[in-house]
């Protein structure tokens, strides 16, 4: 896949393009943009849509598309087409023209455990799904949903549906209790119906993750600021005050230590309910992502938790040198006096 540069106006024109898409997801589960550029060379044109599942709301299609356009640095940096595909949508761009064009290669698949019992039912599960595009057949407490990407005609969907199905049958031997196959333009899934679609991505955790790293700051400025008024010379008044309020603010069994292990457990928390993904098999991209975000989640804490010690233990210190320094002021103003 061909790079682009940074600053360049395929960057911008791509950038562009994104905020086109995140900003219609939340009036329409489809929808297709291009970017050209004032320059409008092919070169710098830049093409884009996303695709929402037919069951979600405006408001969880708008979050997933705009929880999905954030990742493409990290799965495609700097690339000039990509494409995410997420529990709950859709989104692609590239320099080449795609918009309404069938695309049937395999993007992902999966096959639950098999089951000769089942046979029949996926069978006439899968059977239920040629219809429009979003049509859901429940057939023997079992759901079949099958969806096309907007851009496609009628015939061009039935044609890609059918394409799913035969391989989501073939590949998974008409067997297995569950079964995705997601193709370039559509999809065609099998499950039972006690298994609950997960969530689509959210800006959830990046507003926590900012709110953590807010408080962060906020904490190392004023401690950095009452590290000055500790130190400057002629504060004598504010410092004893502030020597007396920080020694019972910082004392470690009260505070530090509490503050480690609650973070500890947060951590401990997220490592045991996180998504594993031991093959490239085993989950599918948006279970993929879960799992870089849990690690990410995990590396954040654990700085927070020594960057908080660090700062903790700098101020405790400083606090405490300043003590010693007035007890042995004080010594030398007692042998003073007594000469």
């Amino acid at each position: 896949m061909r790079k682009f540069s940074p600053g360049s106006p395929f960057e911008s024109n791509l950038n562009s393009l994104l905020a086109s898409l995140v900003n219609s997801a939340s009036n329409s589960s489809y929808n297709n943009f291009t970017a050209a550029g004032p320059t409008g060379q092919a070169a710098d044109v830049v093409r884009g849509l996303y695709q929402c599942r037919g069951d979600l709301s405006a408001s969880d299609c708008a979050a997933c598309v705009s929880g999905t356009v954030p990742q493409f640095p990290h799965f495609c940096p700097s690339a000039t087409g990509g494409v995410l595909q997420m529990e709950g949508c859709l989104v692609k761009y590239d320099n080449a023209d795609f918009i309404g064009m069938e695309d049937k290669t395999v993007v992902y698949k999966s096959c639950g455990r098999p089951d000769a019992a089942a046979g029949a039912r996926v069978d006439a599960v899968l059977g239920s799904l040629r219809g429009p595009s979003g049509v859901h057949g429940g057939v023997d407490q079992a759901l079949g949903v099958s969806q096309c990407v907007g851009d496609l005609s009628y015939d061009e969907c039935q044609d890609c549906l059918g394409e799913a199905i035969g391989r989501l049958r073939s590949e998974c031997n008409g067997t297995a209790v569950s079964g995705d196959m997601f193709l370039g333009k559509c999809y065609a899934r099998e499950e039972p119906l006690n298994i609950q679609h997960q969530q689509p991505p959210s800006f959830l955790h990046l507003t926590q993750m900012a709110l953590e790293w807010v408080v962060l700051g906020y904490a190392a400025g004023a401690e950095a600021i009452m590290v000055l008024l500790l130190t400057l010379p002629g504060l004598n008044p504010i410092r004893k005050g502030l020597i007396s309020v920080t020694q019972s603010m910082l004392k470690p069994l009260s505070s530090i230590v509490p503050f480690g292990l609650f973070l500890m457990m947060d951590i401990y928390y997220k490592y045991e309910t996180r998504p594993v993904c031991e093959s490239p098999e085993a989950c599918s991209p948006s279970e993929h992502l879960r799992f870089h975000k849990s690690i990410i989640k995990s590396e954040r804490n654990a700085l927070l938790i020594a960057s908080a010690l660090f700062f903790y233990w700098m101020l405790y210190s400083v606090t405490n040198l300043l003590v010693r320094i007035d007890q042995l002021q004080q010594r030398l103003e007692k042998l003073r006096n007594q000469d």
